[in-house]
């Protein structure tokens, strides 16, 4: 029972840390509400998969994952992810919103050099998109996300 308590405790510190951490970069409460718990798998086994955003960035949840087997560009990509709002219409392992396609996976369908080009003009590939473009943003975060979402897997 004593594990039971704990365990409602940290579920009740991390849904704040993800509600404070969504507020602070201006996730829409859809997206709060998304967030879901990473509780399924035995503790103490680590993730070999980065942290959907923004989850990422929540210090609570790093301890799930093997952050240190990523380049700094994941990280990097994954936080810009988060900071630019991405999970307002797409979904990265179940959390986000469903206006987007999927980001999951993409690896298996697109190479890097069309999601940079689809960052700077997604008019281009798709006249009707509604995805905002990045093509202000530095080269080197726009790779940067590219390779957070290519370890997607």
């Amino acid at each position: 029972m004593a594990n039971e308590g704990s365990r409602k405790k940290e579920t009740v510190r991390f849904r704040r840390l993800a509600a404070a951490f969504a507020v602070g970069i201006g996730l829409s409460a859809i997206a709060v509400l998304a967030l879901r718990e990473r509780s399924a798998r035995p503790a103490g086994v680590p993730l070999r998969e980065p942290p959907p955003p923004p989850l990422a960035f929540l210090s609570e949840d790093l301890r799930n994952y093997e952050l240190a087997a990523f380049p700094p560009s994941v990280l990097r990509g994954g936080k810009l992810i988060a900071q630019r709002r991405c999970l307002e219409c797409h979904r990265i392992n179940g959390d986000g919103n469903v206006k987007g396609l999927a980001l999951k996976g993409l690896a298996a369908r697109r190479p890097r050099s069309w999601i940079i080009a689809h960052f700077k003009d997604p008019k281009a590939f798709s006249a009707t998109s509604r995805m905002p473009s990045y093509a202000a943003l530095p080269e080197r975060d726009l790779a940067a996300m590219a390779d957070y979402l290519l370890t997607l897997r």
